[in-house]
């Protein structure tokens, strides 16, 4: 059974208390299908459909299968797997949807199915949707279930935890990584830090950022998922304009920003261990005035957790109290 929400918080902080307990469900769900599906495309580069917090999914999919194959993947919406029909010709295509209700990803499944001789995967949290029942409808289309206990919000934050989960754990499972995702939530740590510390230490970070119109995300490449998902929020829910950029492009032009229009941004960077060293020096010739904050994490896909729950603490006070 799921806990009850507290009396007065919002929806989106209810989904957020949510977090523990759906990240638990995750590790103990049977993920050997999805290990098979994986394991047999390894020799192939992929395709990743989805849309909102699916498309964070995808990107996460197709980062961590470059990582551990080192072949080259592409996440890619429904709709450019439907103007595109050789896009995924040749490679193997996961398409991915919480609720498999959009159309849009319905389609998607069909013009891969009919468009590709390699395999087609469907990963899903609803037994019953029309999705799964276009899989059902189709050939050789191999569909993984892992339903919810509850049902999620518009911005899907479970569902994107529970399936970022599910893939970390089934590479990780697959490479035989000993350093694997701990059983709770309350065991996850960031640069030796747990997720309440961590949260902890971003609050006036995330207390000033909300009152300025524009974020900047600085990211090292294995944090790219976890960037995309901010933007998607942060944007799905019109909070902020947000900006994405790698630590190196963001030198070239975008660190204007910080010079032309402090009174307008703040500057948030996702930075793994080898680029530390990198990312100091660069904030030593940085203006000051502008918000900043650094997430130092190794790069292995943890950092969806921190990242979704930031969000809460980024919602200015007027939305909040309006839902």
């Amino acid at each position: 059974m799921s806990a009850e929400p507290r009396k007065g918080t919002s929806q989106y902080q209810a989904e957020l208390e949510r977090l523990a307990e759906t990240y638990e469900s995750a590790m103990a769900q049977d993920v050997a299908p999805l290990k098979q599906g994986v394991a047999a495309a390894s020799g192939s580069s992929i395709i990743a459909a989805g849309s909102g917090g699916s498309f964070t999914v995808a990107s996460l999919l197709c980062g961590l299968h470059e990582a551990y194959t080192g072949r080259v993947s592409r996440p890619s919406t429904p709709l450019e797997l439907v103007c595109n029909p050789n896009l995924g010709a040749s490679s193997p295509a996961f398409v991915i949807s919480a609720e498999g209700k959009n159309p849009d990803i319905v389609e998607a499944l069909s013009r891969a199915r009919r468009n590709s001789a390699r395999a087609v995967h469907v990963l899903t949290n609803r037994g019953e949707s029309p999705l799964v029942e276009r899989a059902r409808q189709l050939t050789d289309i191999g569909t993984h279930i892992y339903e919810m206990s509850v049902k999620d919000g518009y911005l899907g934050t479970n569902s994107l935890l529970m399936n970022a989960v599910l893939l970390a754990r089934t590479y990780q499972e697959l490479d035989s990584d000993k350093g694997g995702l701990p059983a709770s939530v309350d065991d996850l740590h960031l640069s030796e830090m747990s997720v309440t510390t961590w949260l902890a230490s971003a609050k006036e970070f995330a207390r000033e950022a909300s009152k300025r119109s524009t974020l900047i995300v600085v990211f090292s490449p294995p944090f790219r998922p976890v960037a995309i998902d901010l933007e998607s929020k942060l944007s799905e829910a019109a909070l902020l304009n947000c900006q994405l950029t790698d630590i190196r492009s963001f030198a070239h032009g975008r660190h204007l920003w910080l010079s032309d229009r402090p009174s307008d941004c703040a500057l948030l960077a996702l930075v793994d261990p080898a680029l530390q060293k990198l990312w100091n020096h660069m904030r030593s010739l940085f203006p000051g005035g502008v918000p900043l904050h650094t997430m130092l994490a190794a790069p292995n896909g943890r950092g969806l957790c921190h990242a979704t729950a930031l969000l809460e603490r980024l919602r200015p006070a007027p939305a909040r109290a309006s839902q």
